[in-house]
């Protein structure tokens, strides 16, 4: 596509060289030109910018140079869509790009204020294409800015492009602070932070696994009442996975060991009352860190689709015995997606998952669809889906409630794994997606939880794991 970005503040900054480079990657031919009658923008955090690098270590001197584009008029603009990056000043400008309704030189302001604004593409026609992207560390201007300039460029390509449009509510809403009282708090944070992880362990993961109740047929409402699996206190248990095979059932789990930095997968038979009949043993052990160890059955065979991100694939593995020995196949996928969850949907096979994209892996969810749950898989035409922090990473594995597919999903708004909704799939087919929550389960507000990352049901157990400081137990 031809495009052309206007913009009406003279003074753009070098956030425009990356998202006209990041448009030129996706395949756009992209020119810039100055719209006549913007008004001044307001000041830039540039003296927050520069303290970055010595705060946090993050490069920052992008962000305080000028942009290295011409901004002339064109001579001829035909055949180019126009994409206004401000509020339009009038009809016949195309495409209008803002934060919420304020102009996108805002934006680098709005972050040091603590906010996290929507980015929003209005289309001549009515359409919005809509983005919440992840804040990994919302202490850094310049890191969460790069996050939202390359989120930015996937959203005028999805307009661009004639995707489905896509609607998401609004974000938290908090009162502006004070860039000073925003990064003084951040930077007290990370100084006490510091010095208690000289003294204790950080926080961690904790599973918990409890029998279905009768009431909970759907989502549930509470995580109460589990059987917490005991760690070696030297790790943390996290992505809890249940599998019930001939009358017994069994929960894979990741550990993290603390020393390693590195995740395996490990596995224990759990008795009537949701209790463990052993200890965990190591099922599977890579290299690279694995996580999230997502099983599915095919042709009478138990397959397993871990996370192993960081070797830039999704692995496949098949029970040789069932629970203890997998052999490796072929990569289901030659690229890496966090979280990868499996499922049967309108006569296809989908892989739902995130993708980091040059970003974060928190908010933007990918599809693939295949005939079969081996592939080979087709990325869907229209990926990404969803770039939201709060509704995009999977939780867990699709289940059922009545005829809804319900899709949990990791809130992660304001920190990784915060709590789970549970989300009805409305649309899944190969022109587009649609989602809408049916419900919640977040920390009650008190007590040692402070967040809620994986929900997982069988038939007769459902597990949760919660994150809580790593002397204490949830309650």
């Amino acid at each position: 596509m031809n495009l052309l970005l206007g913009i009406n503040f003279p003074d753009s900054g070098a956030w425009l060289d990356s998202l006209v480079s990041h448009l030129r990657e996706l395949g756009h031919d992209v020119a810039t030109e100055i719209v006549p009658g913007g008004a001044a923008p307001k000041p830039k955090p540039d003296w927050l910018l520069r303290l970055e690098p010595h705060l946090y270590g993050v490069e920052s001197g992008a962000w305080l140079a000028p942009s290295r584009q011409g901004t002339q008029p064109l001579i001829d603009d035909s055949g180019r869509l126009r994409f206004m990056l401000s509020p339009a000043p009038g009809p016949d400008s195309g495409f209008q790009v803002t934060i919420e309704d304020e102009a996108l030189a805002l934006l680098p302001l709005r972050l040091a204020q603590g906010l996290t604004p929507r980015l929003i593409v209005r289309g001549p026609n009515g359409l919005r294409w809509m983005a919440l992207p992840a804040t990994e560390r919302p202490f850094s201007v310049a890191f969460t800015l790069a996050s939202y300039i390359q989120r930015l460029g996937w959203l005028i390509h999805k307009a661009a492009s004639g995707h489905e449009s896509v609607e998401i509510p609004i974000a938290e809403v908090h009162r502006p602070h004070s860039p000073i009282r925003v990064a003084g708090r951040h930077f007290v944070a990370k100084a006490l932070g510091l010095a208690a992880r000289r003294r204790f362990r950080p926080d961690h993961w904790h599973v918990g696994v409890r029998r279905r109740r009768d009431e909970d047929a759907g989502p549930p409402r509470n995580s109460d009442g589990c059987q917490w699996i005991a760690d070696d206190g030297q790790s943390y248990l996290a992505d809890p996975i249940l599998w019930e095979e001939n009358g017994r059932a069994f929960l894979f789990v990741e550990v993290f060991p603390f020393s390693t930095m590195t995740g395996f997968l490990a596995v224990t038979e759990l008795d009537s009352e949701a209790r463990p009949l052993g200890p965990l043993r190591p099922v599977l052990t890579r290299k690279g860190h694995l996580s999230y160890p997502f099983l599915f059955r095919h042709d009478g065979q138990i397959y397993m689709i871990p996370e192993n991100a960081a070797e830039g694939h999704l692995p496949l593995y098949r029970a040789v015995e069932f629970p203890d020995r997998w052999e490796e196949c072929a990569p289901l996928l030659g690229v890496p997606l966090q979280d990868a969850t499996l499922f049967a949907h309108g006569g296809k096979f989908w892989l739902l998952g995130n993708e980091s994209r040059s970003g974060s892996s928190w908010d933007c969810l990918c599809a693939y669809h295949a005939d079969s749950p081996l592939g080979p898989f087709v990325p869907h035409a229209q990926n990404p889906l969803l770039i939201d922090a709060r509704f995009a990473r999977s939780a867990g594995p699709v289940f059922r409630h009545g005829e809804d597919p319900i899709r949990p999903v990791q809130d992660c708004l304001g920190g990784y794994g915060r709590g789970v909704h549970f989300m009805r799939i409305i649309q899944l087919d190969l022109h587009g997606f649609r989602q809408e929550r049916v419900s919640s389960l977040f920390p009650g507000g008190h007590g040692a939880v402070s967040g809620i990352h994986t929900y997982c049901r069988s038939t007769r157990f459902e597990a949760f794991d919660t994150l809580t400081p790593a002397s204490q137990k949830p309650a």
